[in-house]
């Protein structure tokens, strides 16, 4: 079996990519809503990772070894 290279992963790598995109957008269509409720939930998640990330770094100024 011959060694894969960079290249022959990127061809795979875009050939399952088409293959994957095609059966998505083989799918009905989203409602509405539906597409809605995905972009809500997405900034949900969004903010809530950048609320920790935040909480993180005024937690890391507080224990930063004052005594």
């Amino acid at each position: 079996m011959k060694q894969r290279n960079f290249w022959d992963g990127l061809a795979l790598g875009a050939i399952a990519g088409i293959i994957l995109g095609s059966m998505m957008m083989a799918r009905e269509p989203m409602a509405p809503s539906e597409r809605a409720r995905m972009a809500v939930e997405r900034r949900a998640r969004r903010a809530w990772r950048r609320a920790q990330g935040s909480i993180g770094r005024i937690a890391g100024r507080f224990s930063g070894g004052q005594q």
